[in-house]
């Protein structure tokens, strides 16, 4: 259970590395071709399924988030075999967790951040934050690098080097040395609630 709508995190959780990253109004999918990690209203979904949702939901915001195996499982796992008896074994569901949770700290979270001038150490430092400060002005790093996407889309750069470089500049720019920036409160809120469930896995 959450604070807010579970769509409202979803502008927090940014790029992950070797994953593709779509959004959909009430859900977030993150996929290769092995895995998908999946964010999504919990409450939505059990309406639009026709599911009798539990009582203590009522009036809560329920988001939920999933980081599921597709294919290859054995290699995946280094194992010969992944059965069901395997989920049982108290070891490999203690990793099934530590994963799920790793899953979830490889997605770049978004960040809000304020001009700094006691790091800056050259002209470039300070163009890099007021560059930044920019880009603020008009969304997050995720919320960026989609308005360039719809760009690409509708043709308005030449070639697939320029929308890279773009992407990359985007990139380093919103990648702020961590003293000058502060996880969005939304972001600790979820830090915190995949920190708890590693805690009490049983």
């Amino acid at each position: 259970m959450v604070k807010q709508e579970s769509e409202a995190y979803f502008a927090y959780l940014g790029h992950c590395n070797h994953y593709s990253r779509l959004q959909q109004p009430h859900t977030l999918y993150y996929q290769n071709g092995q895995r998908v990690k999946l964010f999504y209203n919990k409450v939505e979904e059990g309406k639009r399924a026709g599911y009798q949702l539990p009582n203590v939901w009522e009036g809560k915001n329920v988001l939920r988030y999933e980081l599921r195996y597709v294919r290859n499982l054995t290699k995946q796992f280094n194992r010969s075999e992944v059965t069901l008896e395997t989920l049982t074994d108290e070891a490999f569901y203690m990793g099934l967790i530590d994963r799920w949770a790793g899953g979830y700290a490889n997605i770049k979270k978004q960040q809000s951040y304020n001009l700094d001038l006691s790091i800056m150490k050259s002209t470039k430092d300070f163009d890099k934050q007021i560059y930044l400060r920019g880009l603020l002005s008009v969304g997050n790093e995720q919320q960026i690098l989609d308005m360039i996407e719809q760009a690409k889309r509708e043709g308005v750069f030449e070639n697939k080097m320029q929308v890279k470089r773009l992407k990359d500049k985007v990139r380093e720019v919103f990648n702020c040395p961590a003293d000058c920036n502060g996880n969005a409160e939304l972001v600790a809120e979820l830090d915190q609630k995949v920190k708890q469930v590693q805690r009490f896995y049983r």
